[in-house]
């Protein structure tokens, strides 16, 4: 059980959960917003009323569980074990709501994965950003970097959503550079796939229609050893 969850128990240990339960919700909110506050989140979290059966007598504790899939989240539930002298005697599914309102960059429009960030227009918006994963880029991270998916008008720019351009992009007219011993023979090509600094990858010579393998070894350059 976590710190909080423990606290929580000795919390509601004094307190009976009686009637309609007015004061469990409270509690699991506090629990749910210090787990939150230690990993970092800013989210506020607000948990639903419940009704709750009268328990027997004796000493009431809580555990609350922990909330399945990514949290946090615009809804969710969370499960709550209600014990009475230690026995477990009720399981509650709690439902629970989250928000995390901040202004941050947007896109402007829709753009397509591998649109290159110097050709994205960005704006400030207020977002709720329980809406998406990935942390948030509060400033245009620079022109050698491009969209890692497509993205619609509104959504957020977050770290998930870019990624570094690669030395050559597929589809992008390369200088294929061809060297046999002392000879060096250059020619246009067409790379067939992205390709970093190193790498091998599928070229299309100008003068040729099968393609051939070539190591990237600068922006927009690839080369062949033969």
């Amino acid at each position: 059980m976590s710190l909080a969850s423990l606290l929580l128990s000795f919390t509601l240990a004094a307190m009976p959960v009686v009637g309609n339960g007015d004061a469990l919700p409270a509690q699991v909110a506090e629990t749910l917003q210090a787990r939150l506050q230690a990993g970092g989140s800013t989210a506020k979290v607000a948990v639903g009323a419940l009704q709750v059966q009268p328990l027997p007598a004796g000493a009431v504790s809580a555990e609350v569980g922990e909330v399945a899939g990514r949290w946090p989240r615009a809804r969710a539930t969370v499960p709550v074990r209600l014990r009475v002298d230690g026995r477990l005697v009720r399981t509650l599914s709690m439902p629970v709501t989250a928000s995390d309102v901040r202004t941050v960059q947007v896109f402007a429009a829709d753009y397509a994965a591998r649109t290159a960030l110097g050709d994205v227009r960005l704006q400030a918006a207020q977002v709720d950003m329980v809406c998406c994963a990935g942390a948030i880029l509060q400033q245009h991270p620079g022109d050698d970097y491009r969209l890692r998916t497509d993205v619609r008008a509104g959504m957020p720019l977050t770290e998930g959503s870019v990624e570094a351009r690669p030395a050559v992009q597929g589809m992008q007219s390369v200088q294929l550079l061809v060297q046999r011993g002392s000879i060096r023979l250059s020619a246009d090509a067409v790379a067939l796939q992205d390709g970093r600094l190193g790498e091998r990858i599928p070229v299309r010579p100008s003068y040729a229609q099968e393609a051939i393998v070539a190591v990237v070894t600068a922006p927009g350059k690839v080369q062949v050893h033969e």
